[in-house]
């Protein structure tokens, strides 16, 4: 009699903690998940916006959406994702279930999860993005590193120079472009370190973030590279003195000129021009010059300092 009112009594209290979970909302999650594991995606979510329209604050239909908003790998995906992240944080606790997909087995959730957490521009998820950062799947690893600057935070430049040696090349190119936006001339050294890159892409990209950091208080770190034997450094070592207006730069400006080898030759002219050379500098380059916009650029500016010279060499 004692063992059957025992067992009475701890069916009760299951029941009673378990299935008061039963609800509509709860078993139709159940069938969400039926659906996906059956491939039914579409089928699945349909059903899910089909019943947030009777219940469109039901915490549990809304994760269901985002589970299936961020199973899906197609961009369009995106901008619903973040729809229905903004109406989960409206019902508070919103970000938990994001937060979590970062431990998803599949690599195409966890990068949506990392784009999410770049969009929302939340420092609370950047040790979630540090950790994606280090995920297997190198396209994962691409995307938290174009979110992580999107998160203001003292620790993300550091992030991003350590990965800055990452061995895919588009988490390289993503970590440039990052410190690029950043601005923060303390990353100068560090990008000319790996400014000799194997992957053209990236070099360009760091040679943009070198120029994007340019900074008076860097100015020892420039008069040093232009003495490298990197053409790619000496370049980018010149233009950004050109930048901070700092006249030692223009006979090393005018050498890579002349330098037909030389990328960003116009870039390059442009700079020149921008720290007023003497009239003889420029008509030395326009003996030699062959292509048709730097010419051109080198001309009209001798124009300005001399409306009438004596020969003017034909385009």
């Amino acid at each position: 009699m004692c063992r059957q009112i025992s067992f009475l009594l701890i069916a009760f209290v299951f029941f009673t903690l378990v299935g008061c979970d039963r609800t509509p909302s709860s078993e139709a999650h159940y069938r969400v998940l039926e659906m996906l594991k059956n491939n039914q995606y579409d089928l699945a979510l349909n059903n899910v916006n089909r019943r947030l329209e009777k219940a469109p604050a039901d915490r549990s239909l809304l994760e269901d959406r985002l589970i299936l908003l961020l199973a899906n790998d197609k961009p369009q995906a995106r901008e619903e994702i973040l729809r229905t992240q903004v109406r989960l944080d409206a019902i508070g606790d919103g970000r938990r279930l994001l937060l979590e997909q970062a431990k998803n087995r599949l690599s195409h959730v966890r990068k949506q999860t990392a784009f999410a957490l770049g969009a929302l521009r939340d420092p609370r998820g950047l040790p979630v993005l540090k950790e994606l950062a280090e995920d297997r799947d190198s396209e994962v690893r691409a995307e938290a590193i174009h979110s992580l600057a999107k998160i203001n935070h003292p620790d993300t430049k550091n992030l991003l120079l350590i990965h800055l040696r990452d061995g895919y090349w588009k988490v390289r190119a993503e970590c440039a472009d990052a410190l690029a936006k950043l601005k923060d001339p303390s990353a100068t050294k560090q990008l000319f370190r790996a400014a000799d890159d194997s992957d053209d892409y990236v070099r360009m990209q760091i040679f943009n973030a070198i120029l994007a950091v340019a900074n008076p208080s860097q100015l020892s770190i420039y008069l040093k590279e232009m003495e490298s034997d990197t053409l790619a450094k000496k370049t980018a070592a010149a233009l950004a003195m050109g930048k901070i207006n700092r006249r030692e730069a223009v006979p090393h400006l005018i050498e890579l000129l002349k330098d037909k080898k030389t990328p960003e030759r116009l870039q390059i002219a442009q700079c020149l021009i921008s720290l007023s050379p003497d009239l003889n500098q420029l008509e030395s380059l326009l003996k030699t010059e062959r292509n048709p916009p730097i010419r051109k650029l080198l001309l009209n500016e001798l124009r300005k300092m001399d409306p009438q010279p004596a020969v003017i060499p034909q385009l």
